[in-house]
């Protein structure tokens, strides 16, 4: 029986070559970019103390939600559009393409900076508590244009079949930045405080965006042309944004709306506790962001090509490794919650409870799969998208009476609901729509009946 056990494991194995030695990569270099958001939570919550690391991360949130909002869909639509125009070489369309995104996206960015810029001072005595957080909030607006292209210029080469070196020009490497340089500031004599922080961050900003800019150029060169051979038509790409625009921000604000909202009735001191267990609990769903960068451009192909029995292998092979690696993750968080927190310093312990049920729900992310690019990627982001509005509104509701009586540990609660539902509804979507069924046979009537 155990010779058996291993020559189908072998089996698998050597069927899934292809897939394991992207995966393999992509997560050494999600490993090493991914070590710098725990990094920088780490040198931040050492340099700025429980109080002024809940402020920064509460501004850091705002920032990332306006970046979102300024791609409007874009970078999601990118990874499915992206794939396919990759795939068939259309170098002529994909820089069209490029030029496009980068005009709205930086226009529009432009936009909501100007917005923070005009409500500086009410957002830093309403939300922050503190009138001269204003000064914080005038460079995290500046610096809304260069984050929104990062999040754009990752998912490029995520679409390129390129996901190993996609961690190296995003957020990861963003994070892991300002955390040295914040190191390397403090050594020279800098007073670390939410501003200067906030200034390092927009150094650190533009040096990444600059290397992924000369990144992504080198790739596109060495990418032969086939315009001739085939012309794809981008229309659906921009008729698919407000979808995707969607089920972005509204997924913004079910993962980030707990933190916003607890500023409004706790204490910075409850904020950094929360920012910090949130940030911890990310280690057991950091193996789905890897497993997302490497299927999406699949899952994209195989649909095109109506192959849906590979489509459901990839989904549930891809499942299986997930759970190899994020299972122990969560036992260690489990039964170190305390020494975990310790390392960040005394005053973040108190977290220890709100750390063990945002990971439980992390872990359950993990047990649904790569979900929602599943859906993005096959053309059923309406049902993400409704799906995730109606968690969403949960979520905030859930954070808005939580968060009022029980401070940090009801962003915590409510956040954990929101995650759970979010899931177990897009699973739903994807076995009902697709026959996906990540631990059973996959229903090939649901296909079958399409085609009819």
């Amino acid at each position: 029986m155990r010779q058996g056990i291993v020559k189908k494991l072998k089996l698998r194995l050597d069927k899934d070559r292809t897939f394991l030695i992207s995966f393999i990569s992509t997560a050494v270099s999600r490993g090493i970019s991914g070590f710098g958001t725990i990094f920088l939570s780490f040198v931040l919550a050492r340099q700025l103390g429980a109080a002024n690391y809940g402020r920064f991360m509460l501004a850091y949130s705002i920032l990332m939600g306006l970046g979102i909002a300024s791609n409007f869909g874009m970078d999601q639509a990118l990874l499915k559009y992206a794939s396919i125009l990759f795939h068939d070489k259309d170098k002529v369309t994909l820089r069209h393409l490029r030029k496009s995104v980068l005009i709205a996206s930086t226009l529009i960015s432009l936009f909501f900076a100007l917005g923070l810029f005009t409500s500086k001072g009410i957002l830093a005595e309403k939300l922050f508590g503190v009138a001269n957080f204003n000064t914080v909030l005038i460079v995290m607006a500046i610096n809304v244009p260069f984050y929104a292209n990062i999040l754009l210029q990752s998912t490029y080469l995520k679409a390129f079949k390129r996901p190993e070196i996609a961690p190296f020009v995003e957020i990861g490497l963003l994070a892991f930045l300002t955390g040295l340089f914040v190191i390397t500031a403090n050594f020279f004599g800098v007073d670390i405080t939410p501003f200067s922080t906030s200034v390092i961050l927009l150094i650190a900003t533009i040096v990444v965006l600059a290397i992924g800019q000369i990144t992504l150029e080198f790739v596109l060169r060495k990418l032969k042309n086939e315009a001739a051979r085939v012309r794809n038509n981008i229309n659906g790409f921009f008729l698919s944004l407000p979808d995707f625009a969607i089920s972005s921000i509204t997924t913004y604000l079910l993962n980030f709306s707990p933190g916003i909202i607890l500023g409004l009735y706790a204490t910075p001191r409850d904020i950094g506790l929360y920012n910090i267990a949130r940030n911890v609990s990310f280690l057991i769903n950091f193996i789905l962001a890897i497993i997302n960068n490497v299927t999406a451009p699949y899952f994209a192909t195989y649909f095109k090509n109506k192959d849906m029995e590979s489509l459901q292998n990839l989904a549930r092979n891809s499942t299986l490794y997930m759970l190899l690696i994020a299972t122990p993750a969560f036992l260690v968080v489990l039964c170190f919650p305390t020494q975990i927190l310790h390392i960040f310093g005394n005053a973040f312990t108190p977290a220890k409870n709100a750390l063990i049920l945002l990971s439980a729900a992390q872990l359950f992310n993990v047990l649904t799969g790569p979900i929602f690019f599943l859906l993005n990627m096959t053309g059923h982001q309406r049902y993400l998208r409704n799906n995730v509005m109606l968690t969403a509104v949960i979520t905030i509701t859930c954070s808005i009476f939580f968060s009022k009586y029980w401070g940090y540990w009801g962003a915590a609660i409510a956040t954990a609901i929101g995650l759970v539902l979010q899931n177990a509804f897009a699973y739903y979507h994807a076995n009902r729509l697709l026959g996906i069924n990540l631990y059973g046979r996959y229903k090939r009537q649901v296909l079958n009946k399409k085609d009819k």
